[in-house]
């Protein structure tokens, strides 16, 4: 049997895995710095506490009148 053919299949294998692993977990930081900065597009409805749009005017699950955003 060639154990070293194994071997070194192995060991490329674990480089391989670790490369792509250092990669997505470098895509994923950067998605939540992205996503940290966005401002919030919902805010809650103060009677019935559902998020809705930031700009809504009236709640589309109560229909209670909502001051604009300060």
């Amino acid at each position: 049997m060639n154990y070293g053919l194994f071997i070194n299949t192995i060991v490329y294998f674990l480089i391989v895995a670790m490369a792509i692993f250092l990669v997505i977990r470098q895509i994923n930081k950067s998605a939540r710095k992205s996503a940290e900065k966005a401002p919030p597009n919902t805010r809650d409805c103060p009677e019935c506490l559902s998020p809705i749009p930031v700009n809504a005017r009236r709640c589309k699950f109560c229909a209670t009148p909502i001051a604009s955003p300060a």
